[in-house]
């Protein structure tokens, strides 16, 4: 049991990441508290094999941090790439996350963004649906917990990588080996692998 709340609490720290990349402007002081050695540490074990991540390590730990707003500007500023999924699915998309979101009981704070399909909150709700699916297990919540999963598992396969995948194809036509377009793909990285947590514990769960 003990297992399961770590891995549930392990991918709430890599979503809330990868949130908060996305939604803070960078800044010297995002790129400190970004970089904390423990967290990156965790990081590492997860994502060693990947280009993309070691691109975002290196730039958060000795990049610069001005030519990292510049490419920010470049990138999601004026009429660049939209970091919202109605616009790569249509608006239909953004009703559903609505709907996603009150059937969860959540109170969203939109501060600057443009709506509630912003990638680094969508990433958010599953930081906090992950953080919440861990509480339920340590608590012995495992029916509840259940349920938890199973709105991760929907909101995964039914939204986010419907169009996350396309975001990151279009940042990296904006800015080819950018920070931003490392971090794209990890998000999408980070998508993929934890689908096939999901899919893997149904199999397990066939084979018995």
């Amino acid at each position: 049991m003990q297992d399961m709340v770590s891995i549930a609490r392990g991918r709430s720290l890599l979503y809330l990441w990868l949130s908060g990349l996305f939604l803070e402007r960078p800044n010297d002081e995002i790129f400190r508290r970004f970089s904390q050695k423990e967290v990156l540490t965790f990081l590492d074990g997860v994502f060693q094999d990947s280009k993309s991540y070691l691109k975002v390590k290196d730039t958060l730990v000795g990049g610069d941090a001005q030519e990292v707003v510049t490419e920010y500007e470049k990138v999601f500023g004026g009429k660049g790439i939209s970091p919202y999924s109605k616009d790569y699915l249509g608006e239909d998309s953004l009703e559903l996350v609505r709907a996603f979101y009150e059937s969860l009981g959540l109170n969203v704070d939109l501060k600057e963004l443009k709506s509630e399909d912003h990638v680094g909150l969508e990433l958010a709700v599953m930081a906090s649906l992950c953080e919440l699916e861990a509480d339920e297990l340590e608590s012995g919540r495992l029916k509840e917990a259940a349920i938890v999963q199973g709105s991760e598992r929907a909101f995964l396969e039914e939204h986010m990588v419907k169009w996350v995948k396309d975001f990151a194809k279009a940042v990296e036509e904006k800015e080819p080996d950018g920070f931003y377009s490392s971090l794209a793909w990890l998000a999408n990285e980070m998508l993929e692998l934890d689908l096939s947590l999901f899919e893997e514990a149904v199999q397990r769960e066939e084979s018995q």
